[in-house]
């Protein structure tokens, strides 16, 4: 298990997750967020409007995340 103090990188809005592999565009947005707290986090910023789409590379396992540059 990971440390709950661990960060974790979202990039959010300039990301394409609609299809797999999910794709981070060149100068995406991001923000760290303690692992135990990202998923909740990023899901209210999509819930009050602030952010389109986001992306947690750590966090997916199934599939590749691309980053384009």
């Amino acid at each position: 298990m990971k440390n709950i103090n661990h960060l974790v990188t979202i990039y959010y809005n300039d990301v394409f997750v609609s299809e797999i592999p999910n794709e981070i565009y060149e100068n995406c947005p991001y923000v760290n967020v303690p692992i135990n707290e990202a998923i909740e986090f990023a899901d209210d910023k999509i819930d009050n409007g602030e952010w389109d789409a986001y992306c947690i590379p750590e966090l997916i396992k199934t599939h590749q995340v691309i980053f384009h540059q």
